[in-house]
């Protein structure tokens, strides 16, 4: 089939490195549907309006609680909150070191040497110290997100360590930590992804000794699925040979009850698909376009596309063509029609044939 395969091909790739990532995660899902996944561009590629606080010496600085600029082994406290006044984002948030006793430290080191992983990062606890470094993370003024991501520094993920999400109190989700490979002290990117939105996560600690930080934390949202109302498409005609010389196809688009079709935004009419398979770059419509008024105020909308560019998109046989467009509001919608696809041959000229047909005809 001579048609574009690339977004099909891309599209199959990007779905499969998100499901092969979440098979390789054991992902658990407990109450509602939430999830996460431990890379971050795939992370990124499943959310939307991210936005980014990266846990550097300005950024803490922003806190209400810290007073001073923070060197390494700062403690500015159990509670750092951050105003969305000050840092910017769209939404502020809260920090708090669950244990009693324990304190946030920034770009900790445990007896003048350097930590791998805790530069420019929240240190939960202290070095050897308040082990059982349980932290939350809570949003401000009601805020939500339906996505998080963050990074864990320095972590051995044991039984019992989990993410446990709440909206207005409720537990919404819960995320099993153990299933999650150890990675020593390398950096961990943990993206949550939930169903619905949560304003408070809290991050439970096994206290077995190994001491974690976190750092530059990733808000945003996901982007819902808007669905296209159902449109009835006509294509004119209904039957196409593939070497005919046409010049247009006709589509006559007709919407549902409520709906005109005089609202289309002609521009964004295109054929989308064939017979499912999408088209990458879609065909447009081309030319000028008819308003056909019927009786009752229903309107159909006829457009032209460019005969030889969809032929070069078909096979012989039935073909399922899928027209789909836009209106003024913003409101999408979709059709699709059966055509029939045919192969002629020209006929071959037979010179004896001829010639016969020609002796015929004289000798009457």
């Amino acid at each position: 089939m001579n048609r574009s395969v690339s977004q099909r091909a891309k599209k199959y790739v990007s779905v499969m490195a998100i499901v092969a990532c979440l098979l390789l995660l054991n992902v658990s899902m407990a109450r509602a549907a939430a999830t996460f996944v431990t890379d971050l561009p795939t992370w990124e590629s499943m959310v939307s309006d991210i936005e980014v606080f990266i846990t550097d010496a300005d950024n803490v600085f922003l806190a209400d609680e810290v007073t001073t600029f923070p060197f390494p082994n700062a403690q500015p406290g159990p509670t750092l909150t951050f105003q969305a006044v000050n840092t910017g984002l769209s939404r502020g948030f809260v920090l708090n070191a669950l244990q009693p006793g324990a304190s946030f430290t920034f770009s900790e080191t445990e007896g003048g040497v350097a930590q791998i992983g805790f530069e420019d990062a929240l240190s939960v606890g202290d070095i050897d110290n308040f082990e059982d470094d349980d932290w939350s993370l809570g949003f401000l003024d009601g805020a939500s997100v339906m996505a998080l991501g963050f990074e864990i520094r320095h972590s051995q993920f044991a039984p019992g360590e989990k993410i446990t999400l709440y909206s207005g109190g409720d537990i919404v989700g819960e995320l099993d930590l153990s299933s999650l490979p150890n990675t020593g002290s390398d950096n961990y990117f943990i993206g949550i992804l939930s169903d619905v939105p949560f304003d408070m996560i809290v991050f439970d600690e096994d206290p077995d000794g190994d001491d974690i930080a976190v750092a530059d934390f990733r808000f945003a949202d996901i982007p819902s699925v808007v669905e296209a109302i159902e449109a009835k498409v006509n294509i004119k005609p209904e039957t196409l040979q593939l070497n005919s010389h046409g010049r247009y196809v006709l589509a006559v688009i007709s919407l549902p009850e409520g709906y005109d079709a005089d609202d289309i935004l002609v521009d964004t009419v295109k054929i989308s698909s064939i017979s499912g398979d999408e088209i990458d770059p879609p065909l447009y419509a081309v030319g000028g376009h008819v308003i056909h008024f019927y009786w009752g105020g229903i309107t159909r909308l006829i457009v032209k596309f460019d005969r030889q560019d969809l032929l070069s998109l078909l096979d012989p046989g039935s073909e399922e063509v899928t027209i789909s467009g836009q209106l003024e509001d913003g409101t999408l919608f979709s059709g699709t029609d059966t055509v029939r696809v045919i192969q002629c041959h020209k006929k071959k000229f037979n010179f004896f044939r001829r010639l016969h047909t020609l002796y015929i005809w004289n000798s009457r």
